[in-house]
């Protein structure tokens, strides 16, 4: 019985990925599981969709002062917290004027083949649009329950990226 449960999870949260973004739920797992490289990075569109409900359910506030701040004319004389700054750079390769959302793998070992301390970190980043430069925030660790994305509401599929 127990089976049968964790496989009617597990085949809910391959439908919310796959509906959401086309990519399958093993190729996100194999890419959260893999901690091999410091700093390395998981855009997906399926992140994105689950990172911005998530948001806009428990922090719209932080949405809109994004928001704001981006589409300010002077944005730099604005004070912001601590996890978040302007660089000139975007720490990824945007092809869009509209926010990013991604993960981030932050290690504390440098030297060892796999970083079994590495945490993902979810960033959102938004391109300033009159200036040539972005803000960066990086998000708190968060819990995220995939399935209210989804038609799977009453499952319990878990995608945690602070373990």
């Amino acid at each position: 019985m127990l089976l049968l449960v964790v496989f009617f999870f597990v085949l809910n949260a391959l439908r919310l990925v796959h509906a959401v973004s086309g990519t399958s739920l093993t190729t996100l797992l194999n890419q959260l599981d893999d901690t091999s490289k410091c700093n390395s990075q998981i855009i997906s569109s399926s992140l994105h969709i689950i990172l911005q409900q998530y948001l806009q359910r428990e922090k719209p506030n932080l949405l809109l002062l994004a928001k704001i701040i981006t589409q300010s004319s002077r944005p730099y004389s604005v004070q912001l917290p601590k996890n978040a700054n302007f660089v000139n750079k975007s720490p990824v390769t945007m092809n869009s004027t509209e926010p990013l959302y991604i993960l981030q793998l932050y290690c504390n070992q440098h030297r060892q083949q796999r970083h079994t301390a590495a945490i993902w970190h979810p960033i959102l980043i938004y391109p300033l649009e009159t200036h040539n430069s972005f803000l960066v925030i990086k998000l708190p660790n968060i819990d995220l329950y995939a399935c209210t994305s989804s038609n799977c509401t009453n499952s319990k599929v878990i995608i945690n990226f602070c373990d």
